[in-house]
């Protein structure tokens, strides 16, 4: 990544080419989707990807949001059971904003470039109908996350009330197992 970069080159190179057809990326969201890209086609590994940071000025719009496979707004009722979420570049769930009586059941979340499960957002909306609460993680497994992002949290609970994680299997991350509470 490097000031002077373009997000719809490779990357793979510190300076742009002569012909400025290919060079660094131009943003951190352009790296997370460039290594999201290349972890779906099987292009690299599934360890932590360095990614370099030459010095300069970024102009940034706001905070890195990492999405998930299955992302819900403003949902209820709504059950995963039984699935298998794999070798992605991201979160595996996020109930994300006005989600309540959801419930995540007997799932395997293995090798994430993220991390597994994400409950609300990191603030808190004015309006009970788009608060995210009373979800449910029972009896799942969240193994090898962070593989690409090493920062990122097996269960993330923000700004979310009434929630329940009982009896999962959350190992094999980079950093915390289950965060809860978090704000901008």
């Amino acid at each position: 990544m490097a000031p002077g970069g373009d997000d719809h080159w490779s990357g793979a190179l510190t300076c742009p080419n002569a012909a400025r057809t290919d060079g660094p990326l131009a943003t951190l969201e352009g790296a997370r989707d460039r290594i999201c890209t290349l972890r779906y086609e099987q292009k690299i590994g599934s360890g932590p990807i360095p990614v370099m940071i030459a010095a300069g000025t970024y102009p940034v719009s706001g905070p890195v949001v990492f999405s998930a496979v299955i992302m819900a707004d403003n949902v209820q009722h709504l059950t995963l059971t039984d699935c298998r979420i794999e070798h992605t570049g991201i979160y595996g769930v996020w109930f994300r904003h006005g989600c309540t009586d959801c419930r995540i059941e007997r799932c395997v979340l293995i090798d994430l470039g993220a991390g597994g499960v994400r409950i609300g957002e990191t603030g808190i909306s004015s309006k009970p109908a788009d608060q995210t609460g009373r979800i449910t993680m029972d009896n799942c497994i969240v193994h090898s996350g962070g593989r690409i992002f090493p920062g990122c949290i097996g269960v993330w609970i923000g700004q979310s009330s009434d929630n329940t994680i009982t009896h999962n299997d959350i190992a094999d991350l980079f950093d915390t197992a289950i965060s809860v509470g978090w704000t901008t």
